[in-house]
């Protein structure tokens, strides 16, 4: 929960520390000519959906600004929310990612898009 860090209810404030976090981790990561592993979880904590989209894109932007060689999506669940976790990652099998219960399903696939087409 980003409130018990102090971040409050604003998600840009959360995505910007995030972003910084990726980009930090990148560079150390690269100096140790290590991969970059990150599990990537976005927090319910006070965040809405829109909130929580808005976290996982710019998260998202970050790695592809980076030109790091790999990068890891964690919490996938089918279907997670049914699970209890509100922000899972939510796929129900056999549904198209649009499908309104698949809540990030859709910026999954587009991140992939996006990464797919890099050089």
């Amino acid at each position: 929960d980003p409130t018990r860090l102090g971040l409050g209810a604003d998600p840009n404030v959360a995505a910007n520390l995030g972003a910084a976090w990726i980009r930090g981790h990148a560079v150390l990561a690269a100096v140790e000519v290590q991969p970059l592993m990150v599990f990537m979880r976005v927090p319910d904590g006070p965040y809405d959906l829109a909130g929580r989209r808005q976290l996982a894109r710019a998260w998202f932007d970050e790695v592809l600004s980076l030109d790091l060689d790999g990068f890891s999506v964690g919490d996938f669940a089918a279907p997670g929310q049914a699970a209890g976790n509100p922000a899972a990652w939510t796929w129900t099998p056999g549904t198209p990612p649009g499908d309104p219960g698949n809540v990030f399903a859709d910026l999954v696939m587009q991140f992939s898009a996006e990464l797919a087409a890099l050089p």
